[in-house]
């Protein structure tokens, strides 16, 4: 059985697959989804409104949690300890301390913007507004829901400005003698419970309504509900247990109706939601999912001949490609026609045939660079062999030339003996590859000293900051070359007596520049051009090829460019700022340490 499964064409086996795995399972596990689903879905909705109506409770419990702690250290305060130890008689006192408490302690309370009033009573029958001793003794005697530390006592209308009101007590002792009974009175607007109501909805047409231990419905969204008795069947089911979710006709509609009592504050909060807003219309979900499912199923059917003919052609036709490269020819290219995982393929097969030439063409050419390397790395070898023979020998006939000099009384020997020691000293006996600036700038005077002892109508202006320059990173032997660069094809090889050279420094964007400028002849466009095009070449090997290209001559030019590149990035080195039949000027860019 699995060997003629194995011998099948790709087509048929798409076509089982579709049938076995799609079609069957596919009605069996509709009829499953549809049934579970539904009482999935009655479950979360169950459960997301249970999270919903604790959370809504959360609210609650912090609001008054947060009002209890604000009321603390308003019946702590000295002026309400003063003011509920006053008698009856003490009228002007009384005056006093509620002005001071309208002043120091109202704004704390009323600047909430949930607290409508507040009032202070003691049971020696003072109070700070419209509070009697009749109601004192009312609200003490009776017993009333509590609310974390206090005492729910009405829910109603302020008769002044028609305001829904709840109103709470707290009670609490004077704190010298404690044996003054006091109370303080607030009443809060009902926005406040809508607000944590309406912060959320179930469904469209669903809400919340809050109702305290005893029954008394706090809020409602019908307005008419609010500071009446819980009825009917919510009763018995409300406050005999202290959460629930049931499932209740109203109206003729299957209303879920869940409900949760916080344990601190005593508040039950209960949600009504209409059914089938939370599960929806599953019959016609399930008739539509049958139909959409029949159609994919059937255009899959007719598709597959089709995709498996074009699947396999194109799979045939790559198979010859890569015979063909196996054999050494990456000259062949597969159709990039096709936009989907096939094209994606035929398209890396183009990629890799091309990459494999381009590595056998690379792999060519590397191995003649590698020749050139080992021929001038040779060729370097016996340089740096021949400039090292013997330089203290040099140096000691230098420093012998200098002492006879000085003995003649010949100072313009003297200076040229020691400025080419110092010449042949850096360039020999430095052998670090990083300077700085300055290190060069003093190689390169050296050289310009010797030059002024050659050329005496020679000017020279350097402009710069010593300091600056012992803050910019360089590499070594990149001045003399330039300098030299002017000498020789700025005025020399043009029989022209070298008249003038300008160094000039300067700092720009956290990088230093210095331009090298000469009076001699220029460059030619073509050169121009040349160094140019050489110059804005990017990477290591670019840059060779187009020197190689170009035939520069200049080569000084070049390598001083090339050495400035390779050490600090591509955005350093050369530029040409002017040349013309006036002279030429030449910028070095090089970066400045942090």
């Amino acid at each position: 059985m699995i060997k003629k499964l194995r011998r099948l064409s790709i087509k048929s086996k798409l076509f089982l697959l579709v049938v076995f795995f799609i079609f069957f399972p596919f009605l069996f596990f509709g009829f499953l989804w549809y049934s579970q689903s539904t009482k999935l879905i009655e479950k979360t909705a169950k459960n997301y409104s249970e999270q919903l109506v604790q959370q809504q409770n959360h609210y609650l419990e912090y609001y008054f949690g947060n009002l209890e702690r604000l009321t603390f250290p308003v019946v702590t305060h000295p002026v309400i300890q003063d003011f509920i130890l006053l008698g009856p008689d003490d009228k002007f006192q009384s005056f006093i301390l509620s002005k001071r408490i309208e002043e120091e302690i109202s704004p704390e309370l009323y600047g909430r913007g949930d607290i409508y009033s507040f009032n202070v009573a003691s049971e020696n029958g003072v109070a700070t507004s419209r509070f009697t001793a009749e109601k004192f003794k009312r609200y003490s005697n009776e017993d009333s829901p509590q609310i974390r530390g206090f005492s729910l006592r009405e829910v109603h209308t302020d008769n002044i400005d028609s305001i829904p009101v709840i109103t709470l007590t707290r009670s609490f002792l004077d704190s010298k003698t404690y044996s003054t009974n006091a109370m303080l009175i607030i009443d809060l607007k009902m926005k406040v419970l809508k607000e944590i109501s309406e912060q959320t909805r179930l469904g469209k047409t669903g809400f919340i309504w809050i109702t305290d231990e005893e029954g008394r419905i706090l809020y409602h969204p019908t307005e008419e509900k609010i500071g009446k008795k819980v009825s009917g069947k919510d009763s018995e089911r409300i406050f005999t247990y202290s959460k629930g979710t049931y499932i209740e006709d109203i109206e003729g509609e299957k209303t879920l109706i869940t409900y949760h009592q916080s344990p601190l504050t005593n508040l039950i909060i209960v949600a009504e939601v209409p059914l089938k807003e939370l599960i929806g219309e599953l019959g016609s979900i399930r008739g539509y999912s049958i139909t959409i499912g029949i159609i994919l199923i059937t255009t899959a059917l007719l598709l597959v001949g089709g995709f498996s003919l074009s699947l396999t052609k194109s799979l045939t036709n790559l198979k010859k490609l890569m015979k063909k490269a196996e054999e050494g020819d990456f000259t062949k290219r597969s159709l990039e026609k096709r936009e989907d995982e096939i094209g994606e393929v035929n398209r890396s097969f183009n990629k890799m045939v091309q990459k494999l030439q381009q590595l056998v063409d690379v792999a060519h050419r590397s191995e003649i660079k590698q020749k050139e390397m080992e021929i001038k790395q040779r060729d370097s070898t016996l340089k740096a062999m021949q400039s090292q023979i013997n330089p203290h020998f040099l140096y000691n006939t230098l420093e012998l030339i200098n002492s006879h000099a000085i003995m003649d009384d010949n100072s313009t020997i003297s200076r040229m003996a020691t400025s080419l020691a110092d010449l042949f000293r850096y360039n020999i006996s430095n052998q670090s590859q990083f300077v700085t600036l300055y290190e060069e700038m003093q190689q390169a005077k050296a050289y310009m000293d010797i030059q002024q002892e050659r050329y005496p109508g020679l000017k020279v202006d350097m402009d710069y900051d010593v300091e600056i320059l012992k803050k910019v990173k360089a590499v070594r032997i990149i001045l003399q070359p330039l300098i030299e660069n002017a000498f020789e094809h700025g005025y020399e090889n043009h029989k022209l007596k070298p008249s003038y050279l300008e160094v000039k420094g300067f700092v720009k964007n956290r990088n230093y520049y210095l331009n090298i400028r000469d009076n001699g002849r220029g460059m030619t466009a073509d050169i121009k051009n040349k160094y140019e095009s050489a110059f804005s070449i990017k990477g290591n090997l670019g840059l060779v090829d187009e020197v190689e290209k170009n035939d520069i001559k200049r080569i000084g030019l070049w390598n001083v460019h090339s050495r400035i590149r390779l050490t600090f990035g591509d955005q350093y080195g050369l530029k040409i700022v002017r040349t013309d039949e006036s002279g030429t000027t030449i910028q070095i860019e090089l970066p400045m340490e942090e």
